[in-house]
């Protein structure tokens, strides 16, 4: 895969997204949406990894998910946890009705878990629930069509969001990196981990994910629907309040440390996550 610089960010991000899949004690896996405008290397970067029990998928609809779930040993099927989708944008191509199926599909065997799945032509049936994360990057007109089965409340209150762009200083120093062809070097990143662990948070750092996940809530709501509609009654702007985004910032929080090998979440952890949490939002902040 070629090379990419000053992404680490992102890097770091998509692997702790990753490493919820090997964390024994949390409710479900998580989601994790990055955005960024084309030409940004994010799509580049999460397809460099490779690991046990996540999966890249270029382009698929849910039958073709559940396809490959049915078609997998017992074994395979257990150690599944990710789905690795690096251009969401290439669903958007499909028609409406396929992709509120993917949607459907994501809602369904993330949270609650997924064991048996009918629709026309999906006939799914596992021997017990099946819980999935996914990982995905798409671009920012993905998501600016309110009209857009992605936009909605029910999928990005699902997902932590990790936007980003260039500084205009950082694309003269990506400029200069392609042009000496550097980013031709071979760049992989093989994370090892096989086995699931129970990893310790600290009551206090559970505490102070608080206010985090309330931001994140908050932007939820700005960016899905302005105006939520329950018969003639409308729904304010501020229907979240944050109870998901802590759930899945606590599975973040001990993905961080079980990464760095620990099995009870330290300061460093939380340090690392305030460090990523500048780009977990709609706001697309630079990097230098």
């Amino acid at each position: 895969m070629p090379k990419n610089i000053g992404l680490s960010p992102v890097k770091d991000f998509a692997k702790y997204i990753l490493y919820t899949g090997f964390v024994k004690n949390i409710p479900y896996p998580v989601n994790g949406l990055i955005l960024a405008p084309p030409e940004r290397g994010k799509s580049s970067e999460v397809v460099k990894f490779e690991m046990l029990g996540a999966i890249r998928v270029d382009k698929a609809t849910a039958f073709g998910l559940c396809q490959m779930m049915q078609e997998m040993s017992k074994e395979e099927l257990k150690r599944l946890h990710h789905w690795i989708i690096p251009d969401l944008e290439m669903l958007s191509s499909m028609g409406r009705d396929v992709r509120e199926q993917i949607l459907a599909f994501m809602r369904g065997s993330n949270q609650e878990g997924m064991q048996i799945y009918r629709t026309f032509n999906i006939k799914l049936q596992l021997e017990a629930p099946k819980q999935l994360g996914f990982l995905m990057c798409t671009t920012p007109n993905d998501l600016g069509d309110k009209r857009s089965v992605f936009r909605s409340q029910s999928f990005l209150n699902r997902v932590i969001p990790f936007s980003y762009n260039y500084s205009y200083g950082f694309r003269a120093e990506v400029m200069d990196f392609i042009q000496k062809e550097e980013h031709n070097e071979n760049n992989q990143y093989i994370l090892t981990r096989e086995d699931k662990d129970t990893v310790r948070l600290p009551e206090h750092y559970a505490k102070r994910l608080d206010i985090y996940s309330e931001l994140l809530a908050r932007q939820t709501d700005r960016i899905a629907s302005k105006v939520r509609w329950s018969g003639d009654t409308k729904v304010p702007d501020s229907d979240l309040i944050g109870i998901r985004a802590k759930e899945m910032f606590m599975s973040f929080l001990k993905a961080i440390a079980l990464y760095h090998g620990r099995k009870d979440v330290i300061k460093e952890d939380f340090e690392e996550f305030r460090r990523l949490f500048k780009y977990m939002n709609y706001d697309f902040q630079k990097i230098e």
